[in-house]
């Protein structure tokens, strides 16, 4: 019987989104918004975040929400590429089109949970524990080449 965890759901930190861009923007961002927001503009900025993510999440009655301010790990990703268009268009450098592909292709995929048409982990649901992906493995009797097709060879 193969062993199993909880579906993990967590608050994306700044290394999460250190992982869309660069120390350096996060940085700048953080001294452009420091004198327009109360407490630190990153962490404001990852609430807001989340915020919009679960308002995608709540849309859809078959999924199990985590704690506030939680995402489940497999929109952690998307959700940083989603910030990290609002850091990048507060900085001097501005946002490449990639980046605006990376935010629209963010959005689209919160629509496509919202709608059920892509399956998130719920919170506290059970996985099966391993790589995630699985094989099956297929084989056959029949013989396929024979000498009378191997002929002219």
């Amino acid at each position: 019987m193969p062993s199993s965890q909880t579906a993990v759901w967590r608050a994306p930190a700044e290394k999460d989104l250190a992982s869309s861009i660069s120390a350096s923007e996060i940085e700048s961002y953080r001294t452009a918004a420091a004198d327009e927001e109360q407490g630190d503009p990153i962490t404001n900025l990852l609430t807001r975040t989340v915020d919009h993510v679960r308002g995608y999440l709540r849309g859809n009655a078959k999924i199990k929400m985590g704690p506030k301010g939680t995402l489940p790990e497999s929109l952690i990703a998307p959700a940083m590429d989603f910030a990290a268009y609002d850091v990048v268009k507060r900085v001097p450098r501005g946002n490449t089109q990639d980046r605006r592909d990376s935010r629209r292709d963010a959005t689209s995929l919160f629509g496509r949970v919202q709608a059920g048409t892509f399956d998130i982990e719920s919170y506290g649901a059970e996985e099966p524990q391993g790589s995630g992906q699985s094989a099956e493995l297929a084989s056959s009797s029949v013989r396929r080449v024979t000498s009378k097709s191997m002929d002219g060879l």
